[in-house]
C-alpha cells in the first residue's frame, strides 16, 4: 500500500513583482520554519496559534545527536554544560561527536527554532536531554555591542545578554552551549524579501507572505485575532496574527530600533511591541508572546494590554502525515524549489522521476523526466503548481512564481 504525504500548498501569491529596495543575498540554513508546538485552545476567538497548525516539529534521535527533519539541521542531544561564550565557540569548533567534526555554535534563529511553546520551562522537545541550563548561547552578538550575545532561555524567550552574566565569567546564571551542524550545504538566496503589488512582502527564508503595513492603531490580543479574521486584503481573506516563531523570523540581527527591515516594513516602530498568536503556557494563560522591535526580544505581555499587529498568511500548512510516513517525509525534506521566484529554470534537491508543471486551474503545461530541474521559460508571469513524483509515489507539490 502506497504511503502518502499530504501537504497543502506552500504559498499562493500575486503575479508580478515590483522590487522597491536593494536586494541583499541571505544565507538559508533552515529548510523550513517549524511550528511552535502549541495545540491548546486558550480563546473562543478564532485565529490563535492552534487554529493554524503548520509544519510540526520533527526529530530523529541518532544516539548522542538529533536530526531535525523540518529544518534539516543536526543538533547535539545534550549540551556541553555551562561556560563562557568564548569557551562555547571553541567547544563547538573542536567538537567531535557521532563521527562529525563540523559542529558550530548555532545562529540565534536556529536556536529559537527548537523551542516547543506548548509547555513551560524548559521549552525543549523531549528528545533533548534535560540539563541545568537557564540559557543557551548563540553565535550572534548584538549589533554595535559585541559584549552582548543573543541567547535563548529555558522559558522559551530569546534576547541579547551580557557576556558576564554566566557563572564562568563571574555572573550568577547558567549559560550552556548546544552544538549544531548543517546536514546539507545552506542555500544562498538572492534576497531576503521581495515586495509585490498591493503592499505584500514575501519572506524567502520562511515562504511566508506578510502585509507590508501594520494594522492601524493598537489592539488587545483577542481584538487582534478578530481583526485579522475579518480582514480581506489584496484578494486574500486568510490573513492571521503570526505565531511566535513566524514573528521572530522577521528579526534581522544586523539591525536594531527596529530590528525589522523598514525598507520592506516601514510601519514597524523603533520601540514597538507586536502580538503573536501564541499563548504563554502557564497556570493562567492570561499572557501571550510578543516581539519588542527595539532589539527583537521575544517576551510576553498581558492579553488585555494593547499592542501593535502585523499580519501574515501562507507557509507550510500540513494537513496530515500518516504515522508510517516519517521515513518518506525525511527523504523529501531537501526538495525546496530554488530560485523561487524564477525567470525560467527552477531546481529541486536531487533527481526526480517526473517533474510536472500545472496551471492554477490544474492543466498540465509541461513535464520533464529523470531530472532535478524544469524550465518555465516561455510561460507567462504568474504562479504555477510544480509536482515531484518518484518511484515511491507522489511526493510533494509547490507553488513556484514565474516573473
Amino acid at each position: 500500500m502506497k504511503q502518502t504525504l499530504r501537504i497543502l500548498s506552500l504559498l499562493a501569491l500575486m503575479g508580478m513583482c515590483a522590487v522597491s529596495a536593494d536586494a541583499q543575498q541571505v544565507r538559508k540554513s533552515m529548510l523550513r520554519l517549524p511550528d511552535t508546538g502549541q495545540t491548546g485552545d486558550y480563546s473562543t476567538v478564532p485565529g490563535e496559534d492552534s487554529d493554524y497548525p503548520s509544519m510540526p516539529m520533527g526529530f530523529t534521535v541518532m544516539g548522542p545527536v538529533v536530526r531535525d527533519t523540518v529544518t534539516g539541521l543536526m543538533w547535539q542531544r545534550g549540551d556541553g554544560g555551562e561556560m563562557t561564550w568564548e569557551q562555547a565557540r571553541t567547544y563547538c569548533d573542536t567538537l567531535t561527536l557521532a563521527g562529525y567534526t563540523d559542529w558550530r555554535l548555532a545562529l540565534a534563529h536556529e536556536a529559537f527554532s527548537i523551542h516547543d511553546l506548548s509547555h513551560g520551562s524548559p521549552t525543549l522537545p523531549e528528545v533533548f536531554e534535560r540539563t541545568q541550563a537557564e540559557y543557551w548561547w548563540s553565535s550572534d552578538t548584538l549589533i554595535d555591542d559585541g559584549r552582548r550575545v543573543w541567547s535563548t532561555n529555558a522559558g522559551g524567550g530569546i534576547g541579547p545578554h551580557p557576556l558576564t552574566e554566566t557563572i564562568s565569567a563571574g555572573g550568577t546564571k547558567r549559560f550552556h552551549v548546544r552544538a549544531v551542524r548543517d546536514i546539507t550545504e545552506p542555500q544562498t538566496l538572492p534576497s531576503h524579501f521581495t515586495e509585490l503589488q498591493d503592499e505584500i512582502i514575501i519572506d524567502h527564508l520562511t515562504d511566508r507572505t506578510w502585509m507590508q503595513y501594520c494594522l492601524a492603531g493598537t489592539y488587545t490580543w483577542e481584538d487582534a485575532l478578530r481583526a485579522a479574521d475579518t480582514l480581506n486584503h489584496a484578494g486574500f481573506s486568510d490573513w492571521r496574527v503570526p505565531n511566535m516563531k513566524e514573528l521572530q523570523s522577521l528579526s534581522v540581527r544586523s539591525m536594531k530600533m527596529p530590528t525589522n527591515d523598514i525598507r520592506y516594513f516601514p510601519c514597524v516602530m523603533p520601540t514597538g511591541t507586536y502580538w503573536s498568536s501564541t499563548t504563554l503556557v502557564n497556570k493562567t494563560f492570561a499572557q501571550a508572546w510578543v516581539m519588542q522591535t527595539e532589539l527583537g526580544i521575544a517576551t510576553y505581555a498581558d492579553k488585555i494590554t494593547e499592542q501593535r499587529v502585523l499580519l501574515v498568511r501562507g507557509g507550510d500548512r500540513l494537513v496530515s502525515v500518516e504515522q508510517d510516513d516519517a521515513a518518506l517525509y525525511e527523504r523529501i525534506s531537501d526538495t525546496l524549489p530554488f530560485p523561487n521566484p524564477t525567470h525560467g529554470r527552477v531546481r529541486f534537491g536531487g533527481s526526480h522521476d517526473i517533474i510536472r508543471v500545472y496551471s492554477p486551474a490544474g492543466v498540465e503545461l509541461r513535464s520533464a523526466l529523470s531530472t532535478d530541474a524544469i524550465d518555465l521559460t516561455g510561460l507567462a508571469t504568474g504562479v504555477y503548481i510544480v509536482s515531484l513524483t518518484n518511484a515511491y509515489g507522489p511526493c510533494k507539490a509547490f507553488h513556484v512564481r514565474k516573473y
